[in-house]
Formats: C-alpha cells, structure tokens, sequence
C-alpha cells in the first residue's frame, strides 16, 4: 500500500472575505449585546501588567490582582484572533511579501478596533477602553500568525 496523496480543497478569496465580514458582524453584534450589561472600569496598560507581577507576593490578593490584569487582555486579544487569521488569508498573496501582508493585518486591525472603540461612545456603556487597542492588535497579529501557519502547515490525517 502506498501513501495516498493529498487532497487539497481550494477556498475563493472572496469566501474568505465574506467569513471576514461576518466574524466583524459577529463582533459588533456581540459588543452591541453586553452594552449595557458589562462596564469598563479601568484601562490595563503593559506598565501596569509588569508592574502587578513585580509586585506579585503569592498571596490571594496578589494572584487575584494579576489574574484580573491578564484576563482583559487575554479577552481582548482572544476577541480579534479569528480576524487576524481571517485577515491576513484575506490578503495574503503569492506576489506579496509576508511583512507587507502582517503589516496590513495589523493596520486593518488597528483601523477595525478604532472604529468599534469610536462607535461604542455612542452606546449606553463602553465595553472596551482606548488601550484596548493595543491587545486588539495584537490579538489580530497573534492570528495572522495561525493564518499564516495554517498556509504552511498541512495536516494529513490517516
């Protein structure tokens, strides 16, 4: 018996835009939702993530204080990686290099949160801050990054 070949299923760019489309539906609809029922309290800045683990003590509180600072950035960069990695399979292309296309995930990215942090100064309650964006791009880098491995990796299961 010998290896059987590998089958390649091509998707259309223009499926991968519209998944784009709708996951920043998705993402609007959902911000839309918890306005009103979630709050902003205070803005998690990287000073003040380095600044709770240097002040880490092993006590309850201590843990409790760092677990809140990472879990809105973990929330917030979670949120925007199906983006990125719709992104960049988006707009990657063979004629392209690969910086060009993280740069412009993360332009798009940057651009798409601006927006959601502009259009919820409209809304009953903000939901996501300003510095937000930061951990919104990344988010959207970090799943540049799996599209990109998704592009160079091929899973063959047997």
């Amino acid at each position: 018996m010998g290896k059987k070949d590998i089958r390649t299923i091509p998707v259309p760019r223009r499926a991968t835009v519209l998944l784009l489309v709708l996951i920043s539906l998705i993402m609007i609809a959902f911000i839309a939702f918890l306005s009103g029922r979630a709050y902003y309290r205070e803005p998690v800045t990287p000073a003040r993530i380095v600044a709770s683990i240097i002040s880490y003590d092993r006590t309850g509180a201590a843990r409790a204080n760092v677990l809140a600072s990472f879990a809105t950035v973990i929330a917030n960069a979670l949120f925007f990686i199906p983006f990125g990695v719709l992104a960049f399979l988006s707009l990657d292309s063979a004629n392209r290099r690969r910086s060009i296309t993280y740069a412009l995930v993360a332009c798009v990215g940057v651009t798409f949160a601006l927006c959601l942090n502009v259009w919820q100064q409209f809304l009953p309650t903000r939901i996501t801050g300003w510095i937000d964006m930061i951990w919104n791009t990344a988010g959207a880098l970090v799943g540049a990054v799996a599209g990109h491995l998704r592009k160079s990796v091929r899973v063959r299961f047997e």
